[in-house]
């Protein structure tokens, strides 16, 4: 080995030694004090943001569990308020029923042809036709329809020609067919009643008039609800007051599945069919009313037809709601006469009368007159238009006990 070697080795040596020394001995306190430091700050840094998404995760949680539970609110609420639609579809006529019953047959007689005799005693009449459904009524008919019209609470009859008028919108031709369900004895006993429907019993003897009574176990024909295009049909055909008030009803189906539609996609709000619930109630006669409208206020007796008289000529006129001494009326409102009084479903009402009658009062007036023209020979009859009447009676609907959901 050359000198400039063992010089070169020696230096290599002592140079790593000397850098292993230096790199094994303990740091200076001031460093381990900064080290220290550096490390309590990362650890305080990151315990804060362990609290922090801690609490982001929280409130996440929170969130997505109210968000649950309103969800299941709206749920809930919405078929609460469903079933309420569902029940004042049932009252209002909008669902198809069937059920134990009886169904009454009617034809016209024989004309006697005899030119003294212009009473036309031997055609049905309409008025057959109401009074035969308002005894059906009194006698707990839960539903009913006149050839396959359905008989709903704003129901007027009426003449169209020859023939008549159910709805403000179907005519119909004899011979007539009235379906009725509920409990058949209790229904069969109401028409059989001597005291009830004299006259028309009197017509049938004297022209042959076809009345019979078919009492069923469970009567074939369903009372079907109107389709969408029977119900729109309808509603074109009805004054303008009704209109609004049928065609929210028709709407209810295609409203109901844009709701079902919007709480799949992440919830909806059951005040979106709460306003067409109210709608339904109010035509039900569920629910204080008020508007403008007709006070009619007649001084003497009245029989139950010309009072059904004067409410058909009013609700052909547009009428939205009508009271008589605290009593609310609608279509299935039994209306009987008893002595000097009314009997307006069971409760007995007597002179002076007063009609409250919500609608557009300019469509009223002409139908109050025409009905005060007929009553005005022997009692006293006074109309005045209001532009605020409140009807606080309400109707309470029948349980159906005999009436199933329809086929």
């Amino acid at each position: 080995m050359t000198v400039l070697a063992s010089v070169s080795l020696a230096t290599f040596l002592v140079t790593s030694l000397a850098a292993t020394q230096f790199r094994s001995q303990p740091l200076p306190p001031s460093n381990r004090l900064a080290r220290d430091e550096a490390l309590r700050q990362s650890v305080t840094q990151l315990e804060d943001q362990n609290r922090a998404l801690k609490a982001r995760i929280q409130g996440l949680q929170a969130g997505v569990k109210a968000g649950e539970d309103e969800s299941a609110r709206r749920s809930s609420a919405f078929q609460q308020v469903k079933a309420q639609l569902d029940d004042e579809k049932l009252i209002a006529g909008l669902t198809a029923l069937h059920g134990a019953g009886l169904t009454i047959l009617l034809h016209d007689g024989s004309d006697p042809n005899d030119p003294g005799d212009r009473s036309l005693g031997w055609t049905i009449h309409y008025q057959d036709l109401q009074d035969i459904v308002n005894v059906l009524w009194a006698s707990g008919a839960e539903a009913i329809a006149v050839n396959g019209q359905r008989i709903v609470p704003n129901t007027a009859f009426h003449y169209a020609g020859v023939n008549i008028l159910v709805n403000n919108a179907s005519r119909l031709s004899g011979p007539y067919t009235v379906t009725a369900l509920g409990d058949p004895s209790s229904l069969s006993g109401g028409i059989g009643n001597p005291d009830q429907l004299a006259e028309l019993k009197s017509r049938s003897r004297i022209y042959r008039l076809g009345v019979q009574l078919r009492s069923q176990a469970a009567v074939a024909r369903t009372l079907a609800a109107q389709d969408d295009t029977s119900v729109a049909l309808l509603i074109n055909d009805l004054n303008r007051a009704n209109n609004q008030l049928l065609q929210q009803g028709v709407a209810l189906s295609q409203q109901e599945a844009q709701i079902r539609d919007a709480l799949t996609a992440g919830g909806t709000d059951a005040k979106a069919i709460q306003k067409e619930l109210t709608t339904l109630r109010e035509v039900n006669g569920e629910v204080p009313v008020h508007g403008p409208g007709l006070h009619i206020r007649i001084q003497g007796t009245i029989m139950d037809f010309e009072l059904q008289d004067a409410l058909n000529n009013l609700r052909n006129a547009g009428a939205e709601a009508i009271a008589l001494n605290g009593q609310r009326i609608i279509s299935s409102t039994p209306v009987q006469s008893r002595g000097n009084s009314l009997l307006i479903n069971g409760h007995a009402v007597s002179s002076p009368l007063s009609l409250l009658v919500i609608g557009d009062p300019e469509q009223l007036g002409p139908a109050a007159d025409l009905s005060a023209s007929s009553l005005q020979t022997r009692v006293q009859v006074e109309i005045q238009r209001q532009t605020d009447l409140v009807i606080t009676e309400v109707v309470t609907p029948r349980p159906l006990i005999y009436a199933q959901l329809g086929k």
